[in-house]
């Protein structure tokens, strides 16, 4: 960040701007600019917080009458997030290395097949691992076509669809007990990683990925598929050896202990696109699963009724508003003040999603509504 040569420059640390008062600024104070958030080793965090904010002062060589402006204004960090709900979310951990199909129950620590009964047998997803003796069962060349893992060394597969003739609704659903149970009202930030195996026997695509809570650890067939979730991508995921990223937040209505994935709906509710004539099924894997509660800064789980999130992010984020009127302009500045990007608005969602192109770093948004405007700070990492 360029300042004036002859200026001299002092750094601040502090919790969030608004703990500078202005009459303890000194007087040739000219321009005062955010950095960036410094870690702080654990010792020494303040409550609740696990950064500083870094801020520049430039100071005029003499003392003089002056206007303070404040070059950028950024809210404190508008969440934070608690840990991870999901014990063995990258599917590191196992009694032992994956073996034979059929044994994920056996094999993976934490994880289970939730959707029992299926015509008399137990209808089991895959753990794949690169520490598994058999080349089937480790990464990247798989028994049902190639994928590396997005983080770690394993990750687990699953059947949405299949037309084999005795497999009318057949479903493969991973289940996990989480570390403990979600908080009526609290707000959750789940996150997970989608890949597809690729073969001639799965080359079929499908929709209604997605993943849903209970208080029950199982589902039953007959009565499963159960037509429903509390999230689902209704859309066909036509993948073929990268990582889809799916962010979703969650408002808790019932004290949830578990969580599954797959796909929730039956074939008459399903879409599938048929790729070649040997193919039997759809199947897609899943890696690095987490389940984190949002805390807020303030009593509130939204600063000033709007939340981004994931942040960081690589590009992409999801925008929510809870106030009345419509947010109409984002504007996107970096830190020496330069407009970036604009969006114009002519929607009345409360979610929005932003996609931004720019590179790694810290930059801020300027959220405009027709009564009221909102600063809040983002961060790119680099893909």
């Amino acid at each position: 960040m360029s300042t004036q040569a002859n200026y001299p420059r002092i750094v601040g640390h502090f919790d969030s701007i608004s703990q500078i008062k202005l009459d303890q600024l000194p007087p040739n104070l000219i321009k005062m600019n955010y950095i960036n958030e410094m870690k702080l080793p654990p010792s020494l965090y303040p409550e609740g917080r696990n950064t500083h904010q870094l801020i520049s002062f430039t100071l005029a060589p003499k003392m003089q009458k002056y206007s303070l402006t404040i070059v950028l204004v950024f809210s404190s960090v508008l969440c934070s997030w608690g840990q991870n709900l999901v014990p063995n979310g990258s599917f590191e951990e196992g009694v032992t290395c994956p073996t034979f199909i059929g044994n994920f129950d056996i094999d993976i620590l934490d994880w289970y097949t939730s959707a029992i009964n299926f015509n008399g047998f137990l209808p089991t997803p895959e753990w794949y691992h690169t520490c598994s003796e058999q080349e089937s069962f480790s990464p990247p060349d798989v028994a049902f076509g190639s994928q590396f893992p997005f983080d770690g060394n394993g990750y687990a597969g699953f059947v949405t669809y299949s037309i084999i003739g005795f497999d009318t609704n057949y479903r493969e659903i991973l289940g996990v007990p989480l570390n403990s149970p979600l908080v009526v009202g609290e707000s959750y930030l789940v996150n997970f990683k989608l890949g597809r195996l690729v073969s001639q026997g799965t080359s079929i695509a499908s929709n209604n990925i997605g993943f849903h809570f209970t208080t029950e650890q199982f589902f039953q067939y007959p009565d499963f598929p159960i037509n429903n979730a509390h999230f689902t991508v209704d859309t066909v995921l036509d993948l073929n050896g990268e990582w889809l990223e799916i962010n979703e937040l969650f408002v808790a209505d019932s004290a949830y202990n578990y969580f599954h994935l797959g796909n929730f709906y039956n074939d008459e509710n399903t879409t599938a696109e048929i790729q070649d004539e040997g193919a039997g099924a759809a199947y897609y894997v899943v890696d690095q699963i987490e389940i984190s509660q949002i805390l807020s800064d303030n009593s509130s789980q939204f600063m000033d009724g709007i939340l981004i999130y994931p942040n960081p992010s690589q590009g992409t984020f999801t925008l929510l508003h809870k106030r009345k009127e419509p947010i109409s302009n984002i504007r996107m500045f970096d830190l020496t003040g330069q407009l970036i990007e604009e969006f114009n608005l002519r929607n009345e969602s409360s979610k929005q999603v932003l996609n931004f192109q720019e590179k790694c770093g810290t930059y801020m948004l300027e959220i405009s509504t027709a009564k009221t405007i909102h600063y809040a700070k983002i961060i790119i990492l680099e893909n």
